[in-house]
């Protein structure tokens, strides 16, 4: 291990968290052990999953309740009798087939594909539907290695799940402790809601059980009133992070030209508005000042590489946008969410001139660390690696081995977002 540490070499610098929002969606099927892989090996932070319950009480990592869209469930004629309509808490309908109404043994048969019909298609079919345990089982060796931060994953609906008699938080915090994940540094893990009631039973059944302590998130939607600043005092009381929608931290007017559907946080045709304040007009932004002075950082969601996603005012680059919410003179938010966590990777390494992974979040924003600073002594850790994978009697060590060689691998190279690989630079620079 003390070989592996030879090639860990720090670098402070403050820069803003990358949290791979759903894993990879950019190229691969959302919420896929496959696109949370191209995650890290991107370079992000965090790897980002929604969880919702399955008939039979299991954990399941779709953003959706229903399967239609991300699933080829239409595809099982065995499952069409299951279509159904459900009134929300919200007072809205959802009609679909519900993960609520499969078993386990029902969704693993499903495979996972692309949502937005503008993306790649091409893994469709490829990649299963997985339980949130597995995921937990494939991150956490990433996190110990350091090749990640941790998991960011949120309640989805958890008002509908407790009314139909599935509860997430204390199933949630089971799995959690069942694969140590509590063991693991604080930063390990971030969870995350749009009902502050669902964090606050989080955070109240942690304590009881004498978990954590854990980051919690409060994710905000733009069609909801800006919190108050009391909303913030209390919430900082055992919170650590706000996610508001991106339009709740840069206002958008409303054009003609960008053909937008009804909807503050729904795209348009071509871009999503126009700034209410330029880019030149060095705006700040309240909620990111007012969450700042109760303690709080502030994660934006979220960051897609479509121009019909952004404002006219970013030229369809998705950099450009990314330096106006968290650059070095941008609006001070601390994370974000992203779809194309290359992309975002290589805008910081640009922004912040600086290599490598980051450490655990103090204050919102995290410190990085240089990449390998000695070519030559990683290269001879992984052939020592190597030899030893190769006499390996055992298989405990033939694990290890294993694990710290994918360590090694996601820490001196990344993909692009389209899955290309490419070794990073050694070296680093603050």
């Amino acid at each position: 291990m003390a070989i592996l540490l030879a090639c860990a070499g720090c670098l402070a610098t403050d820069q803003p968290l990358i949290i791979a929002h759903r894993g990879s969606p950019c190229s691969i099927p959302e919420e896929t052990i496959e696109g949370f892989e191209a995650a890290a090996l991107a370079g992000a932070d965090y790897l980002e999953m929604d969880v919702v319950m399955s008939k039979d009480g299991m954990l399941i990592c779709r953003h959706d309740i229903t399967l239609d869209d991300s699933t080829d469930v239409l595809a099982h004629g065995e499952f069409a009798a299951y279509t159904r309509t459900e009134a929300m808490p919200g007072g809205h309908n959802i009609t679909g087939i519900f993960a609520a109404d499969l078993t386990s043994a029902e969704i693993r048969r499903l495979k996972a594909q692309q949502v937005m019909p503008f993306r790649d298609h091409s893994r469709d079919q490829e990649t299963q539907v997985s339980p949130l345990r597995d995921v937990l089982r494939f991150a956490k060796p990433l996190v110990e290695s350091g090749a990640v931060l941790g998991v960011y994953i949120e309640t989805k609906q958890p008002s509908w799940h407790k009314d139909i008699g599935l509860p997430l938080e204390q199933p949630l915090l089971d799995v959690l402790d069942a694969e140590g994940w509590f063991k693991l540094p604080q930063g390990a893990i971030v969870l995350q809601s749009f009902e502050p009631q669902s964090l606050r039973k989080l955070h109240d059944l942690m304590q009881g059980r004498r978990l954590g302590p854990t980051n919690l998130t409060w994710l905000m939607d733009c069609a909801d009133p800006p919190p108050s600043d009391g909303d913030l005092e209390a919430f900082a009381e055992y919170g650590t992070f706000i996610g508001p929608d991106k339009v709740m931290v840069a206002e958008l007017n409303e054009t003609a030209e960008c053909g937008r559907r009804k909807g503050c946080g729904s795209p348009g045709s071509f871009c999503a508005g126009r700034l209410s304040r330029s880019v030149s007009e060095n705006a700040t932004s309240s909620l990111v000042v007012r969450a700042h002075s109760y303690g709080l950082g502030v994660h934006t969601y979220t960051h897609r590489n479509e121009d019909m996603f952004m404002a006219l005012d970013f030229r369809s680059d998705p950099a450009a946008e990314l330096s106006h919410f968290a650059g070095r003179n941008g609006l001070g938010v601390d994370g974000v969410f992203v779809d194309c966590p290359a992309t975002a990777v290589a805008w910081r390494q640009q922004e912040f001139e600086v290599q490598g992974t980051a450490t655990v979040p103090a204050g919102g924003r995290v410190s990085s660390h240089g990449t390998c600073t000695d070519s030559e002594v990683c290269t001879a850790v992984t052939v020592f690696l190597s030899l030893m994978a190769g006499w390996a009697g055992s298989r405990y060590l033939a694990d290890w081995v294993a694990r710290a060689q994918q360590a090694l691998f996601l820490r001196y190279h990344r993909l692009s977002d389209d899955g290309t690989a490419a070794t990073v630079q050694m070296t680093g620079s603050s």
